[in-house]
């Protein structure tokens, strides 16, 4: 099964196993007089540790993908379950 969550706009598709995600981080960044919001998804890897990053533009779109996910890890769903980020979601 796959629970899909909007990603940046713009951006090509990214799936990852609900099983590999350690923990998540969000950051706002500021250049000058532009904002930038950023989630980062922390994944393992057999014996190391990345991240993926999602940059939106508004604040409510990093808010949403944030709550999305976070409730997806609470819910308890299988080990093969697929978590995908696409600036198009599928309903």
């Amino acid at each position: 099964m796959t629970s899909h969550i909007k990603g940046p706009d713009g951006s090509s598709s990214t799936q990852i196993l609900l099983k590999d995600i350690l923990y998540l981080e969000t950051k706002q960044l500021c250049f000058f007089d532009r904002k930038i919001y950023s989630l980062y998804v922390y994944i393992k890897d057999k014996k190391d540790q990345y991240f993926h990053l999602f940059v939106y533009n508004e604040p409510t779109d990093v808010k949403l993908a944030y709550k999305q996910l976070s409730a997806t890890l609470a819910a308890g769903l299988e080990e093969d379950h697929v978590v995908e980020f696409s600036s198009v979601v599928v309903a």
